[in-house]
């Protein structure tokens, strides 16, 4: 019996170095579903949160191997859920890509890591591209 348990133990931890998560912080409902959609065809587990506190309680929970977060929300903004991911001991080693619909990259570069983190505009980012920045990042 003992040994079955730490067999399923190792089988869970080689399944989860398989299947790469990712976590995404955003309001946008179409915005949530479209990189959902996205990359769970590639074979990532996804999380969601709809604002920066909830995402920075769920990158907490669920470790995932990539951030993907929005700046403007309600409850918490993607600055302030970004300033408590990269102070957090938990969180401060994931990679993030901040993707926002503004030109904010002037006010935010100074909360990046720029040894992790990243910035795209939504609106000049196709949704390919936001996958293959992942899939470069992770590899």
């Amino acid at each position: 019996m003992h040994m079955a348990g730490k067999h399923s133990c190792v089988y869970n931890e080689g399944m989860a170095k398989k299947k790469k998560s990712v976590l995404i912080i955003e309001d946008e409902p179409a915005q949530i579903h479209a990189l959902e959609k996205t990359f769970q065809k590639e074979g990532y587990a996804v999380h969601t949160a709809a604002n920066g506190q909830e995402g920075f309680e769920k990158a907490k929970t669920e470790t995932p191997a990539i951030i993907i977060l929005d700046i403007i929300m309600p409850v918490m903004n993607g600055i302030a859920a970004l300033e408590k991911i990269n102070g957090d001991d938990a969180t401060k080693n994931i990679p993030v890509i901040v993707l926002t619909n503004f030109a904010l990259y002037e006010k935010i570069h100074q909360f990046m890591d720029p040894a992790k983190d990243h910035f795209l505009t939504k609106i000049n980012t196709p949704l390919k591209d936001i996958v293959l920045k992942v899939n470069t990042l992770l590899s």
